[in-house]
């Protein structure tokens, strides 16, 4: 339960500031920045982005851009503040972010992960780092351990704003699924959904979900997919897409101005398609 920080003794104070992780510290100072007992401050350095990469020998890699030397002495190592990108790449459940992301205050605009089996405990402690909304969102390619894993992710105040999402099939749970997801979340802020190496079961979506995903976005909306080279167009597929964009879209030349539009563009191996939302 809750304890009021002013009923809390100089001496538990000083304790809890000695108990205290980085990033536990500066949350601790931001939040009482004129209590005695939370000193001494916690150093911060901001950086632009940050790789957390497991290598082939499975050792944790950190790159921090740009590099800052890191001081020999433990108490004089800073908080890094990240404010504009994060690179997450090859984790798994058995990696615990608790401990690597102690010593990072996580601000990023752009977030991409990048072949990651992620559980239900990597979503809440990454989400739990992110103190700000993220504008693009890239998945190549992940999987999630379940579906409330993935809901937990895509329902999460950081996304509440996304702009830009980016997803590589084979994937679990699949683009389609994400698209039905972002409906159920009203989410409206989406300027682009990227589907690449798209299967042509990403056509199997329900049409009415499907539209309303795309009514629901801001005019100059993009949704692209990137069909799988192993799949040649065949004749069920092209009624399938037929039966999706026929009664409600209409087809254009990409060379057209398409600003203020919502678009669909669909690209296979020697051809592509592009469809325009018809005015209601």
């Amino acid at each position: 339960m809750p304890y009021p920080l002013e009923k809390l003794q100089y001496g538990l104070r000083r304790r809890l500031r000695e108990l205290a992780t980085r990033s536990e510290a500066y949350a601790l100072q931001v939040a009482a920045p004129n209590y005695i007992g939370f000193q001494p401050i916690q150093k911060v350095q901001t950086v632009f982005d940050t790789t957390f990469y497991i290598d082939r020998e499975n050792n944790l890699e950190i790159i921090i851009s740009p590099e800052y030397p890191t001081p020999t002495d433990s108490h004089e190592i800073p908080l890094w503040i990240v404010n504009h990108e994060i690179e997450i790449v090859n984790f798994t459940p058995k990696y615990q972010l608790n401990t690597i992301l102690d010593g990072f205050w996580l601000l990023p605009m752009k977030l991409y992960i990048y072949h990651c089996v992620l559980d239900m405990k990597f979503i809440q402690r990454l989400l739990n780092a992110i103190h700000n909304r993220i504008d693009n969102l890239w998945l190549l390619p992940c999987s999630f351990t379940s579906i409330k894993t993935a809901k937990m992710l895509c329902n999460a105040p950081a996304l509440r704003a996304i702009k830009e999402f980016v997803i590589k099939e084979p994937t679990f749970p699949s683009a389609t699924w994400w698209i039905k997801a972002f409906v159920e979340a009203g989410c409206t802020s989406l300027k682009s959904f990227d589907v690449i190496n798209a299967p042509f079961s990403v056509f199997d979506i329900d049409r009415n979900i499907f539209l309303k995903f795309i009514k629901a976005q801001r005019n100059g909306f993009r949704l692209t997919f990137n069909m799988s080279a192993e799949e040649g167009l065949h004749m069920p597929a092209e009624d399938r897409i037929k039966e999706l964009f026929d009664e409600y879209f209409e087809s254009r030349d990409f060379g057209k101005d398409l600003r203020k539009k919502k678009v669909v563009s669909l690209y296979f191996k020697n051809l592509s398609w592009c469809y325009v939302l018809r005015a209601d």
